[in-house]
């Protein structure tokens, strides 16, 4: 057998063997070695079976060491075969297109730098993968496209076959409510680490359910929690002032914790302990979790990670609950008509929802999420304040806040602010740079939202004086924030059919006695709900 005729059925028999994947180095130590020449004569034959269509390389993609991969000729340079190619070859982008697989063909770039462990400042300090530079490629050679949601000012990607389509509107608002479950329960799970004295930073960064694309940036990556704690164990020299440790969270509940997001949080944390010269960062990781695949498991503990289950915290019942509330986000997201089923169906999912917290004993664990559930319930009451004639929404979005309820009348348009509080909770006056105070909304989000809905030439356009304002919580009132609202309320803020402000009372008394709600107080168990939840006398 000739020379030429050895080296090229050499070729055709290493890649007739199935998924054959090789780098450049790999191919090169294959043939020097089995064909016994040297390493540039084996760099030659490659680019000459390549010219005779024997392999086919990764053009235009590279991966590790700037190298092509070479693969059999009948193979597809899809993304299914870059995601093969990645998993050896590329593993910080092999998670980011895993990822975005496993999620139904969309991603956000929020979770895709998480997956990939890349740095979004000082990305030149870190000899890592350039995330937005694979991706710019990746769109450029029609594997994917960016998308943006206007509305919420998030990006996605998705792959190329989606663009254009009608469903990906409808992909980006489930993913969008994906999002949204796995930073809903992170406000509980930090008073449950501060109950336990597992930090101590009262200012925690975290990804917001009103913001779920965003998360906290610290040291140059993103985190879905940073804080920080004295909690590190008992030291030689005992009250010797020790540095704080970092608090790292990643927290996931929509779908089973996997492989990849242990190693995309793993990297993140490993680049973040070794990026000082004095010597290595002390790091404090936690993984929250619902679902996990068990050799996972094991490797978090082989890497001696603390790791919990919400079930573990918040009781059994939590995926029960989470189905729940999924269930009524899908029920938010509907258009809620007078006297119509979707109004029992919300409110029968936020009582069962209470209900499987109050059983499981973590009613009080779980505050946030019991006002969200208030917010929910408002918004079934406010609309069916309001039956005729009226544009209402809900979580509506005016950069850079979100509104709780906004309900557009021919005659006037009020923004609402709902604060679903415990009994006990006082509302200060404050200022309009204190969140969770009176002024902030009066003060702050609501004239950002009077000017957009003022802007001439705009959807809205609407007159200042039409611009209407409530206020209401479960809590009550600080003496000072009664006096300021009661002045308020004899101003061209008081909507027509409504104060500018409840507190406990008010609303109990509101909610039992207009007659626009007779139809809901009839077919639903709406006020005894939040009698027994939120408007208890207070003893």
């Amino acid at each position: 057998m000739n020379q030429e005729l050895s080296w090229e059925n050499t070729i055709k028999e290493l890649f007739s063997q199935g998924d054959i994947f090789l780098a450049a180095t790999e191919l090169v130590d294959f043939l020097s070695e089995k064909l016994n020449i040297s390493r540039v004569y084996a760099r030659q034959l490659i680019k000459r079976a390549v010219d005779k269509k024997l392999i086919k390389n990764s053009h235009p993609f590279k991966f590790k060491n700037n190298q092509y991969v070479y693969m059999a000729p009948n193979k597809h340079l899809n993304l299914d075969t870059l995601i093969q190619l990645s998993k050896e070859y590329k593993p910080s982008m092999y998670r980011a297109l895993a990822l975005l697989k496993k999620e139904g063909n969309i991603l956000s770039f929020y979770e895709a730098r998480k997956a990939a462990a890349t740095p979004v400042e000082n990305i030149e300090r870190y000899k890592l993968t350039k995330l937005d530079e694979e991706i710019k490629e990746l769109i450029s050679n029609d594997f994917l496209y960016s998308v943006k949601d206007e509305e919420r000012d998030i990006t996605y990607l998705a792959i190329k076959e989606l663009q254009d389509s009608p469903e990906i509107t409808r992909l980006m608002r489930l993913h969008y409510e994906k999002m949204r479950l796995d930073s809903m329960f992170i406000p509980d799970i930090l008073r449950w680490l501060r109950e336990h004295n597992f930090i101590d930073s009262e200012s925690p960064l975290y990804r917001r359910i009103d913001n779920p694309s965003i998360g906290a940036k610290h040291n140059d990556f993103l985190w879905d929690v940073c804080t920080y704690t004295n909690t590190t164990g008992f030291a030689i020299n005992v009250g010797k002032k020790e540095k704080q440790t970092l608090v790292v969270l990643d927290v996931l509940v929509h779908r089973e914790y996997l492989k990849v997001d242990l190693d995309g949080f793993y990297n993140r944390i490993q680049s973040v302990r070794n990026s000082t010269q004095s010597g290595v960062r002390k790091i404090l990781p936690f993984i929250f979790y619902v679902d996990i695949d068990e050799g996972v498991k094991k490797e978090i503990g082989r890497l001696n990670l603390l790791h919990f289950s919400l079930q573990s915290i918040f009781g059994r019942k939590v995926t029960e609950l989470i189905q729940r509330l999924d269930s009524l986000q899908k029920s938010l997201n509907k258009p809620i008509q007078h006297d119509d089923n979707n109004t029992n169906d919300i409110v029968e999912n936020v009582e069962k929802s209470l209900k499987l917290m109050d059983e499981t004993g973590h009613l009080d664990n779980l505050q946030n999420l019991k006002g969200d559930m208030f917010e929910s319930l408002m918004y079934v009451v406010i609309s069916n304040l309001f039956p005729h004639n009226s544009r209402i929404e809900h979580s509506k979005i005016l950069k850079p806040y979100e509104y709780d309820v906004i309900v557009q009348r021919d005659d006037e348009i009020i923004i609402f602010e709902l604060k679903g509080f415990k009994n006990t909770t006082i509302v200060n006056l404050g200022d309009n740079q204190t969140k969770n105070t009176v002024k902030w909304f009066f003060g702050k989000t609501l004239p950002h939202a009077k000017l957009k809905y003022t802007m001439p030439l705009t959807a809205f356009g609407y007159d200042k004086s039409k611009i209407r304002a409530c206020y209401i919580t479960s809590a009550n009132f600080s003496t000072e924030a009664t006096s300021w609202l009661e002045k308020t309320n004899e101003s061209k803020l008081k909507p027509k059919k409504l104060d500018c402000y409840y507190d406990r009372k008010k609303l109990l008394s509101l909610i039992k006695s207009d007659e626009n709600l007779e139809s809901m107080r009839a077919t639903t168990g709406f006020v005894s709900l939040l009698e027994k939840y939120y408007l208890k006398e207070l003893t």
